[in-house]
């Protein structure tokens, strides 16, 4: 299918037919995911998604997530987990679902670390998303502060953060902390 038909599309596509390109058709993997982000930006407060699409969602994305490599697939899908997250209901949900599950809680904790030992300081090019010159790329990891932030509008957010934060934040920071004083 080309690109043009998919966007004229957009508009009509489920979350599942959604997450069904996603998966099966590579060649517009990124549209498709752009499209997906784009759906919960627009359909948060129509509240058109269900719980059900919630769950869904967060079950793929997250699998996704763990393996994926294309940075820009990366920030795409960290964007629709933010948009999608948004509303307190499904962040709720969203924390719930991983808290209940310790598959999704062990994806969940992969994508933290990814996070955390990615070092954009470290890359070639500078990072900043606030200037549009094709040479200074973004940053693929930005959005998943935003999500973490409307995670933590819930009790159940800040409980899984303190707990994220002093299993693999604390470590770290201790360790570049020893390596700065020697």
């Amino acid at each position: 299918m080309t690109a043009s038909k998919l966007k004229i599309m957009e508009s009509t596509c489920t979350i599942r037919e959604l997450l069904l390109g996603i998966n099966l058709d590579q060649e517009n993997k990124l549209l498709w995911m752009q499209m997906l982000s784009n759906k919960f930006a627009d359909d948060i407060e129509t509240s058109c998604i269900t719980l059900d699409e919630v769950r869904d969602c967060i079950r793929q994305v997250l699998a996704i997530l763990v393996r994926e490599t294309d940075e820009e697939c990366v920030y795409t899908l960290l964007l629709s987990l933010s948009n999608m997250t948004i509303s307190e209901k499904n962040s709720e949900e969203f924390l719930t679902l991983i808290d209940s599950d310790s598959h999704l809680m062990e994806q969940f904790e992969k994508i933290m670390k990814k996070f955390l030992d990615h070092n954009p300081q470290l890359e070639i090019i500078n990072v900043d998303s606030n200037v549009s010159d094709d040479s200074i790329s973004m940053d693929p990891w930005q959005h998943l502060i935003s999500m973490v932030c409307n995670l933590c509008q819930v009790a159940l957010g800040r409980d899984l953060i303190v707990k994220s934060y002093l299993k693999h934040i604390v470590p770290q920071v201790l360790v570049y902390i020893t390596l700065k004083s020697i």
